[in-house]
């Protein structure tokens, strides 16, 4: 028999050998060929790391290809490293017309809190000109909720959202005036002190402990978002002034003059409620026509300086000016939803806005179940699953997004003079086959866009796709397969060249499969293995249960927890329970108000599904589970709720929801309680009714049932689920004599992202099942080795008792 040591070293060889070949992708960047715009020539740049498990450190690197259209061929041309040149450098962005004009932010080599933005220019020298630019921004936010960097037209300024800094310094109201310098005093001394009396002038003590919150998970440091334009030629750096308090900026960009700024505006009047994977705020465009820099100007500033361009509408995100500035198209909602991730509605503002004129709608909403037939369920995700949208080049009526469509993250073209939006199918799938892959949309660039594609039993491929023509007439000829050009630019092997474990893995995953099965409600689950596995005798399960609980698994992809999974002889059941996104929002919608009860449900009789269907492959007793944050919190509601607390065996909670009632007053978004609880909007005035039944609804209420070994891995400076509730739970379950452990990593938050500790969840996930399971195989071994010697011994008293009598 194995030992513990001996099965953890194994499966730490496995896992060496699945993460080696196996990148993770951060994304894609595409440009044209320097001075050669009109010939067709791309250079993408496929930004990865790789693990160094040695000195458990992530290495970036690109690889970089040049794709040309009118040859129809792709050149791969280097890998460079990444981690050691750009250590210094924030972010940088490329003119979208200028393929030589750069502006990068980085850090200073004596003060890393100090920020410079540079130009740089090769078709002159490189590099222009620097400015230190701390003295006024302290961040540059360049994210997924408030946005990147935006050109103007002219390509003489950019515009950003970035962090404005608090007072430098807070004066004592007792405190003597600086006095002026005396003579023997240097001159450069005299102007930084009565510098730094100007900054105290209006800062008094009293206010350096006012309460200032931040945007919450992930967001943590962003306390007051302002607009900032840099000019480049003029080498100036400006905030936009003039924005009313409570009206957060987001999503910057210039007008078609160059002048202007149009911007999302997230209203939170009271608490800055956690903005990450949280969509049901409200959030309007907004437009500044003359912008006003001068903060002594503003008692000037005209009526209507910021002008709401869509005020009948509830949300809106995303905005993306046409190459011809006749339109802004932008994802949202007109209607108020309740839901942190929602079905949206695709529309577009005719530029300029006339007044009274509102937006054309594109796509609604979609209510109803999706059919065998569908290609297409509504807009579905987070901010992160519409970064790259938008038009299509220079095309002013065809736009490209990405949206789920039942556990299936697929691209789509929609057009919107005729409001109608198909699948690029750009692989040709046939209706058979059309489930099959997770499609990501990782870049576009004019008639240019790269893709990774995955199967469970494929590891990614990124291709780069071009459309021959972005102009057609309809719709139906644009993502006709005629109108595209498909070239593969690099794919994961598993090689038998560098290793044997490695080549037995490139073999393996490729007779793994997947089948659906679904409840009459609409819920699934797929349940994936590799069909290789002995038939004489039962594997183990694990149940994967997605988070939101607004969001949902891919139903078919290539995964390093999967793969791991799969290679140590589980089986998976990976579950979209009511309350999925991508099924339709009547499907989405009927979970609201009723979490612990349909998600619940859903996941427990699609289990027992399971196990009935598959019986003659599964073992019973060796079912686990895994859930992490919404997912964690149904995790503790499964195995502690009576009708599911004796199927799984183990369960891991990763960062679990665990008590509502704690929760509502330390989470950063208080507002998912009351939405997915009660559906009902979100109050501070919290009555003993209400946190009642958020208690009963939680999992605490049924942690005395819990018989399966719970691993528990906690993030400390988690402020979305914060971590108490689940310390809390391991005490209760420790203080009952079960079998649980908890991991805390301390300076982790929600996603425990941490190269070690991230490393060491998940290593701790697959060493939990193979401990808990492998517990039930030797206590098996041990009672069949009873069975036998009872049988056994049974046999000898019946033949001496049958030597007696003859005798």
């Amino acid at each position: 028999m194995q030992t513990c040591k001996t099965r953890r070293d194994a499966l730490c060889k496995v896992f060496e050998a699945v993460s080696k070949p196996l990148p993770a992708y951060g994304g894609a960047a595409i440009s044209h060929l320097t001075d050669a715009r009109e010939s067709g020539k791309y250079v993408v740049k496929i930004v990865k790391e790789q693990f160094d498990l040695k000195r458990i450190q992530k290495l970036g690197f690109q690889s970089q290809y040049l794709v040309d259209k009118q040859r129809n061929e792709v050149s791969r041309l280097t890998s460079v490293p990444l981690d050691a040149a750009a250590s210094s450098l924030l972010c940088l962005t490329q003119s979208p017309t200028n393929d030589s004009l750069q502006v990068r932010f980085r850090k200073g080599e004596k003060n890393d809190k100090d920020i410079f933005v540079e130009v740089w220019d090769d078709s002159v020298r490189g590099f222009i000109s620097s400015r230190k630019i701390t003295d006024k921004c302290t961040r540059i936010y360049n994210d997924a909720i408030f946005g990147g960097i935006s050109w103007s037209r002219d390509n003489n300024r950019i515009t950003f959202i970035g962090e404005k800094p608090e007072p430098a310094a807070y004066k004592n109201y007792w405190e003597d005036e600086q006095p002026i310098a005396a003579a023997k005093v240097e001159e450069e001394k005299k102007q930084e002190e009565q510098k730094e009396e100007k900054k105290k002038e209006d800062t008094f003590l009293d206010q350096k402990y006012l309460l200032q919150e931040d945007f919450g998970e992930t967001l943590v440091g962003k306390k007051i978002p302002v607009i900032f334009i840099f000019n480049i030629k003029e080498n100036t750096f400006e905030e936009v002034q003039g924005i009313e308090s409570g009206l957060y900026p987001a999503y910057p960009m210039f007008d078609e003059q160059s002048k202007g700024i149009v911007f999302v505006g997230y209203r939170l009047p009271t608490k800055k409620i956690g903005m990450n994977f949280c969509l049901n705020k409200d959030t309007k465009l907004y437009y500044i026509k003359e912008i006003i820099a001068d903060k002594a100007k503003l008692d000037s500033k005209p009526v209507g300086y910021v002008t709401c361009l869509n005020s009948t509408e509830f949300a809106s995100f995303m905005p993306k000016f046409s190459r011809d500035y006749s339109r802004i198209l932008y994802f949202g909602a007109k209607e108020k939803f309740l839901s942190h991730s929602g079905n949206y509605q695709l529309r577009f503002l005719n530029w300029p806005v006339a007044e009274g004129v509102e937006s054309t709608l594109v796509l609604d909403k979609r209510g109803e179940y999706p059919s065998e037939t569908d290609e297409y369920a509504g807009l579905f995700g987070y901010n992160q699953s519409y970064i790259h949208a938008g038009f299509l080049g220079d095309s002013q009526r065809y736009a490209i997004f990405q949206s789920t469509l039942c556990g299936q993250e697929r691209i789509y073209l929609a057009d919107l003079d005729e409001k109608k939006v198909r699948w690029l199918n750009f692989l040709g799938k046939d209706h058979e086959n059309r489930m099959n892959g997770e499609y990501e949309f990782m870049r576009v660039l004019d008639d240019h866009l790269v893709v990774k594609h995955s199967q469970c039993d494929m590891p990614p491929h990124i291709y780069s796709v071009l459309f021959k023509n972005i102009h057609t007439e309809s719709l139906d000829q644009l993502v006709d397969l005629n109108n595209l050009q498909i070239n593969l630019l690099e794919k994961v092997t598993f090689e038998e060249s560098r290793s044997e474990l490695e080549g037995q893995i490139g073999k393996f995953i490729q007779n793994i499969s997947r089948e659906t099965i679904r409840l009459e409600n609409g819920a699934e689950g797929y349940f994936i293995r590799n069909n290789q596995l002995p038939q004489d005798t039962k594997h183990p399960l694990v149940v994967m249960v997605h988070g939101g609980p607004f969001g949902c698994y891919p139903q078919d992809m290539f995964s390093r927890m999967r793969i791991q999974l799969i290679l140590q002889g589980y089986q998976l059941l990976v579950i979209n329970f009511r309350g999925s996104t991508g099924y339709g929002e009547d499907f989405l919608n009927s979970l609201l108000g009723h979490i612990s009860e349909y998600d619940r449900e859903d996941c427990g009789n699609l289990t027992k599904l399971a196990l009935d269907k598959y019986k003659d492959q599964i073992d019973p007793e060796r079912v686990g589970i895994f859930g992490g944050s919404h997912g964690g919190y149904l995790t503790g509601w499964l195995i502690g709720h009576p009708d599911t607390k004796d199927i799984f065996k183990a369960a891991v909670l990763w960062n679990p929801v665990i008590n509502m009632s704690y929760m509502v007053a330390q989470t950063d978004i208080p507002d998912w309680i009351y939405n997915c609880s009660l559906n009902q909007e979100h109050r501070y005035e919290l009555t003993s009714e209400e946190n009642k039944e958020f208690f009963d609804k939680s999992p605490i209420s049924v942690v005395n049932n819990v018989q399966a070994a719970a691993l528990l891995l906690i993030g400390h400076q988690d402020f979305r689920v914060p971590p108490n509730q689940a310390y809390h739970y391991y005490h209760i379950l420790k203080s009952q004599g079960k079998k649980v452990k908890l991991y805390k990593y301390p300076e982790d938050g929600h996603a425990i992202l941490g190269t070690e500790t991230g490393l060491d969840a998940e290593l701790n996930i697959y060493f939990w099942f193979d401990e808990i399971f492998q517990d039930v195989v030797t206590k098996r071994q041990q009672q069949q080795q009873q069975q036998q010697d009872q049988e056994q011994q049974e046999q000898t008293q019946v033949e001496s008792k049958q030597e007696e009598q003859q005798q």
